[in-house]
């Protein structure tokens, strides 16, 4: 039962466009302040009352940093205020087991205290969560939010007529760029692809390996190492991003 409801929660906190989110990099002192404000905020009680508006705290596991919530429950099994009703004490997701998989796991342990609720594709979902990941809605939050609203309600940059003509017509005909490589070839990649994350810059050069071209639509597949994180991965990308990579000619001699 409560890993069913670790598991509710969890997919309840976690939009798609949440799990593509990176989290931001942290230096080591930033690490050690966040470390020893997480030993004092499961130390100390709950801050939330219900109907206060919070939001994730943008270095915690809780996704939708920047997003307003609305705190409908605090599991502390204390009297509501107005007198009256008796709420649920925390969930605490720590049942006995032997199975490390389990133990080992972030969401072993979690004591859910408080419940909230978020839009999500124009419906209100609630769900459980440990207000340890959570923060106070601000005038700052709520600016931000606004203007990202603003500016998905906006839509993409208008095109000219000529631009979106041109752009159609060579991506109909295949012309944008046609790749001359195949499979397996290696490719010098620009340092700044269209719609991919940079490649990191080896000896002063980005390659990568094609792993598969599309000739319908000018876009080849290719297997890089990211300037980010050093780390392999893939990534289409535009024939225009893209050269064969290989030995360049010798310059010739000038000649007395």
């Amino acid at each position: 039962m409560l890993d069913f409801l670790a598991r509710a929660a969890m997919a309840g906190a976690l939009s798609s466009e949440d799990r593509k989110a990176p989290k931001a990099k942290l230096d080591a002192d930033a690490i050690l302040a966040r470390l020893s404000l997480t030993s004092r905020l499961y130390a100390e009680p709950c801050p939330f009352r219900i109907g206060d508006l919070v939001t994730p705290r943008a270095d915690s596991k809780a996704k939708g940093a920047g997003e307003p919530h609305v705190v409908i429950e605090v599991l502390s099994g204390e009297m509501f205020p107005t007198g009256g009703q008796w709420w649920s004490p925390p969930i605490v997701l720590r049942e006995p087991t032997a199975d490390v998989s389990a133990t080992s796991s972030s969401q072993y342990g979690q004591v859910l205290d408080i419940r909230v609720a978020r839009m999500s594709e124009g419906a209100a979902l609630a769900y459980v969560v440990e207000s340890q990941d959570f923060e106070a809605w601000t005038p700052g939050h709520e600016e931000a939010w606004r203007a990202k609203l603003a500016t998905a309600a906006a839509g993409p940059q208008p095109l000219t007529l000529a631009e979106a003509v041109s752009s159609l017509r060579d991506r109909a005909a295949g012309k944008e760029v046609k790749a001359d490589w195949k499979e397996g070839d290696t490719v010098e990649i620009v340092p700044e692809p269209h719609g991919a994350k940079p490649p990191m810059s080896v000896e002063g050069v980005h390659v990568g390996i094609v792993q598969r071209v599309d000739k319908s639509d000018g876009t080849t597949h290719v297997l890089y190492h990211a300037a980010s994180t050093g780390k392999i991965g893939t990534g289409w990308m535009r024939n225009a991003d893209l050269k064969k990579w290989g030995p360049k000619a010798a310059p010739e001699a000038i000649s007395a």
